[in-house]
C-alpha cells in the first residue's frame, strides 16, 4: 500500500515539475530575435506609411496640415524604430 501511495506522490511530482517548467517558458519574455523581428516589421510598416501619406498628398486626400502633422507623427515612430534597432546592433 504504501509503494502506491510513494508511486502516486512521484507521479504527481513529476507532472506537476513539467507544468511549471512549461508554465515558465511561456511566460519568458520574447527573444531578442523576435523583438528584431518585430521592429523591422514595424519600420517596414512605418516607410509604407509614408509612401502612402506622400501619394495621398498627392493626389490631394490631404490638407497641407494634416499632411504635416501625419507625416511628422510618422517620421518620430520611424526614429523610435530605428533608435531601437541600433541599441540591439
Amino acid at each position: 500500500m504504501s509503494f502506491l501511495i510513494t508511486t502516486c506522490c512521484l507521479a504527481i511530482a513529476a507532472l506537476t515539475s513539467v507544468f511549471i517548467l512549461k508554465h515558465m517558458e511561456a511566460a519568458k519574455p520574447p527573444s531578442t530575435s523576435d523583438r528584431d523581428s518585430n521592429l523591422l516589421a514595424q519600420k517596414q510598416k512605418l516607410i509604407e506609411s509614408l509612401r502612402e501619406i506622400e501619394f495621398d498628398r498627392k493626389m490631394e486626400k490631404l490638407s497641407v496640415d494634416d499632411y504635416e502633422k501625419l507625416k511628422l507623427h510618422t517620421h518620430r515612430e520611424l526614429s523610435e524604430v530605428l533608435k531601437e534597432l541600433d541599441s540591439h546592433a
